[in-house]
């Protein structure tokens, strides 16, 4: 193995250079089929976003700046993702997002225990005065049951005093009991706003899992489990419906000229118009990067073919604003129909085809 070819080897990672030392790999020929599985450099940026997007939502407080350093790093040199230090510092963070995490539980539900506990404790109480009480009144009247029409003064004073001081140590116990309860109620009332935001929370983490971060539309795994409503309805009502991908042509290039803040710009604003667009009973997805797609009801084929055409008007009509640059844009998009298709996954595909060989044949195209 030469030096030039071992300076390659000893740039790679940890696990490829085990792949070289098994295969007994000793020319850059033999290596080239490795370095081609390798992520490309310029899908890091979508990697970088979602595991970032994964940790933002129950990040610490006090973890920020660790993690908005790390995603500065990220984005200036989106390289070092690949890197194992990098590797370790994601870790890092995913541990201590984890044990935040469970802190947060216990100390919210903490409150919900001792407010149990207290309250079996002021019950045991009650529970045994009350027998305490009854016990002594039960006593007290079979005293009285003995006693004859002729009893004296002294007995029959005796008799009372012992009935005030029962009704007494009543009172005095019910009006702890009521007291120790209204105060139990304003802690019912605390707890129940720290549920109410528990649940608050619950819901708007699962809300960030279903929708993109940036052009807020459904992310991947939300659109996967919406077109499984899409399909069985198909297959059981006969719903016809259309997949539509739409993908901004030569995005790379806005990116490179206006940088990430412009390109994000354009992602979002093609999102809303997309999104304005769009019926509420069809959905729409960030499928990736540049890339979406949307699901389309429709009786006759021409709807989604007007559908795709008006956003094509709106886009082509208007530029984009940012930094008081003006941005024109382009789309090509690719559609199918789902009755065409033996299932949704040939569906899906058929539209992608259909996508490419938009772009192929010049960009800025609609073919299906």
């Amino acid at each position: 193995m030469d030096r030039k070819f071992q300076n390659i080897v000893n740039q790679l990672c940890k696990s490829e250079q085990e792949i070289v030392a098994k295969n007994k790999i000793d020319n850059l020929e033999k290596l080239i089929p490795l370095l081609l599985k390798r992520v490309p450099y310029q899908n890091s940026d979508e990697l970088i976003k979602t595991i970032m997007e994964a940790l933002r939502p129950s990040m610490p407080e006090n973890e920020d700046d660790e993690f908005n350093n790390l995603f500065e790093k990220l984005t200036v040199n989106p390289k070092l993702i690949f890197e194992s230090k990098t590797l370790d510092e994601i870790k890092s963070l995913i541990d201590k997002r984890v044990t935040n995490d469970k802190k947060n539980l216990i100390k919210k539900t903490s409150d919900v225990s001792s407010f149990i506990t207290s309250m079996k404790t002021e019950l045991d109480e009650a529970i045994s005065f009350s027998g305490t009480s009854s016990k002594a009144i039960h006593d007290m009247k079979e005293q009285i049951v003995t006693v004859n029409n002729e009893c004296d003064k002294d007995l029959l004073n005796e008799f009372k005093e012992q009935l005030i001081n029962i009704s007494t140590n009543i009172e005095n116990e019910m009006c702890k009991v009521t007291a120790n309860l209204k105060d139990r109620t304003e802690k019912i009332s605390e707890l129940q706003k720290q549920i109410d935001s528990l649940e608050g929370e619950l819901k708007r983490t699962k809300t960030e899992s279903k929708t993109d971060y940036l052009t807020g539309l459904l992310t991947r795994r939300a659109f996967d489990e919406e077109s499984d409503k899409f399909e069985s309805r198909f297959v059981r009502d006969g719903d016809k419906f259309a997949v539509v991908f739409f993908d901004l042509d030569h995005f790379k290039k806005i990116n490179d000229k206006y940088g990430h803040e412009g390109g994000d710009v354009v992602l979002y604003t093609f999102a809303k118009i997309l999104d304005k667009g769009t019926r509420k009973t069809d959905i729409l997805c960030r499928y990736g990067g540049e890339e979406f797609v949307a699901l389309i009801h429709y009786k006759d084929k021409k709807e989604v073919i007007g559908y795709v055409n008006r956003v094509k008007t709106i886009i082509d009509s208007n530029s984009f604003v940012y930094n008081q640059n003006k941005i024109k844009v382009r789309f090509s998009a690719g559609i199918s129909f789902r009755e065409e298709n033996k299932n949704f996954k040939d569906s899906l595909r058929h539209a992608d085809d259909k996508l490419y060989e938009a772009k192929e044949s010049g960009r800025n195209q609609i073919k299906y």
